[in-house]
């Protein structure tokens, strides 16, 4: 895109997202030296504009290329337009980490829901993740949420997942490819899904689980104690009869759990370490 597309680009998504403040990157010099300042050829900064702030963000390459979260939104909404069968979807996003970091999530509300078990039925959702600080690089997960509530439960192992360092070359057309294939791996996830629904465990595989979980000792017990949305009991309560809980349970309570914790990217990472851990039960 052009400097002068993208600032279209930019305010024409700015408009349609009024209550999200949304960062600006931009490049600049390095210099080094006390009284005789001299550039550093080798490096440039990536300084983030967020809330009347600047933030050096990254130390990064010369040719490196700046994208604003901005076209992201922008091209995954033009690349949606060419799948109507999915539905419109719903978005969310999240700045995170003054600007440094983005997560942009799309909830098919639309598509006819998947039922898991009985009270528990979940609608896809594609997750974008980007970053200015070099930590994230720009990534399409598949997932899907509960429909019995706002979870926000990430697809792990065996579903597709795209990652790209820049989006040079990445047009609309691929955009809308990777969609498709994300809502092939949301299929396939959800079949996975209902094998956990029908798995306990054992009390050695509990306590080991246990064991791997992102969770420290105060976090367990809350987990544990969440009461499950269409289910109507917690983990506690169900393990009063069961040596060890159902995987599906286990799922929904962290994720839960995870839902409302204050920091995005606590939810984000911790949500990506729960579904690896129970993948690796399989």
């Amino acid at each position: 895109m052009s400097n002068e597309f993208s600032n279209a680009v930019r305010q024409e998504v700015e408009e349609r997202y009024p209550d999200i403040e949304f960062p600006y990157a931009r490049r600049e010099p390095i210099w080094y030296g006390r009284r005789k300042h001299h550039m550093v050829g080798e490096k440039i900064g990536i300084v983030v504009s967020y809330k009347d702030e600047d933030y050096l963000s990254y130390l990064a390459s010369p040719n490196y290329k700046i994208v604003q979260y901005q076209e992201i939104v922008w091209r995954t909404e033009k690349a949606m337009e060419r799948l109507e069968e999915f539905g419109k979807p719903t978005p969310h996003i999240e700045i995170i980490q003054e600007g440094r970091k983005f997560n942009y999530e799309l909830k098919f509300k639309d598509c006819d829901p998947v039922k898991i078990r009985d009270g528990h039925e979940v609608h896809p959702n594609i997750m974008i993740k980007a970053s200015h600080d070099g930590m994230w690089e720009y990534q399409i997960n598949s997932g899907a949420i509960a429909f019995v509530c706002t979870n926000g439960l990430v697809v792990g192992e065996s579903a597709y997942m795209e990652k790209r360092k820049h989006l040079t070359g990445l047009n609309i057309e691929a955009i809308a490819d990777t969609m498709e294939k994300s809502m092939e791996a949301f299929s396939t996830e959800t079949g996975i899904w209902k094998q956990w629904a029908e798995r306990q465990l054992t009390a050695p595989e509990w306590a080991e689980v246990q064991e791997d979980l992102p969770f420290g000792k105060k976090q367990l017990p809350a987990v544990l104690s969440t009461r499950l949305d269409g289910a109507g009991y917690s983990l506690n309560e169900y393990l009063k009869d069961h040596d060890g809980p159902n995987v599906w349970d286990l799922y929904m309570g962290s994720t839960q759990y995870l839902r409302d914790v204050d920091s995005p990217l606590v939810r984000i990472n911790k949500t990506n370490q729960v579904t690896s851990v129970l993948h690796s039960l399989n």
